[in-house]
């Protein structure tokens, strides 16, 4: 795509912006003070928020707030800087769901070497950030199995990585005695403890729930 260095954002014209918007990433143009002039229509889609409310990105929920505070620190840098920059960040889908994206930003010089745009590209790397996560969190069970660890402290760190690796997701490992196919002891670190206690030291039977429906399978 090719916009005259004297052009603003309101004066990008229809066949630039449908090129924009075809490219298979989230695209925004942004003022040398960090004021988001423009977006392509797949980042709208994909937060489901407008153009006013993606300007407030720094306060809002879009990004995750887990990854907030480094975005902040490396975007602010970078804008002082004029230098190029990457991150690896969470952003908000529009129903709430959070995915990985590499965050790249490149800035546009006049001829005098003063910034007059900055180009940002957000690629989803989701898939690859959680293979890399699950390979890493089997790793760590494996050397917990190796080591020694507690049964107790390895099914819960089983359940984290369910947890780490599932959106939405709350994972409980129950275990029944053999001898009396009673529940006896479990792990589940996001549950409330009432939740589970209500079923220790019950029959394994299919009408307490799923674990004793499989059991009985």
């Amino acid at each position: 795509m090719v916009v005259s260095l004297e052009s603003s954002a309101d004066e990008i014209t229809r066949d630039a912006r449908l090129v924009v918007d075809s490219i298979p990433g989230l695209v925004a143009l942004l003022a040398p003070d960090d004021d988001i002039l423009f977006v392509n229509r797949r980042i709208l889609e994909y937060t489901g928020g407008t153009l006013e409310e993606l300007k407030q990105w720094s306060t809002g929920d879009s990004v995750h707030p887990d990854d907030l505070p480094q975005v902040i620190r490396i975007f602010t840098q970078s804008v002082a800087s004029g230098s190029a920059y990457e991150i690896a960040q969470r952003l908000r889908r529009s129903d709430g769901i959070y995915r990985w994206f590499q965050h790249s930003g490149f800035a546009l010089r006049d001829a005098t070497g003063q910034v007059i745009r900055w180009y940002v590209l957000l690629t989803d790397i989701d898939e690859r950030k959680r293979a890399e996560a699950l390979l890493a969190g089997e790793k760590r069970l494996l050397e917990m199995v190796a080591s020694g660890s507690p049964l107790p402290t390895f099914l819960e760190a089983l359940c984290r990585l369910v947890e780490d690796n599932a959106a939405n997701c709350h994972c409980s490992v129950y275990l029944i005695d053999e001898k009396d196919e009673v529940f006896q002891s479990y792990a589940a670190p996001s549950l409330p403890s009432s939740y589970s206690d209500a079923i220790m030291g019950l029959p394994a039977r299919p009408d307490v729930g799923p674990c004793g429906m499989w059991r009985h399978a």
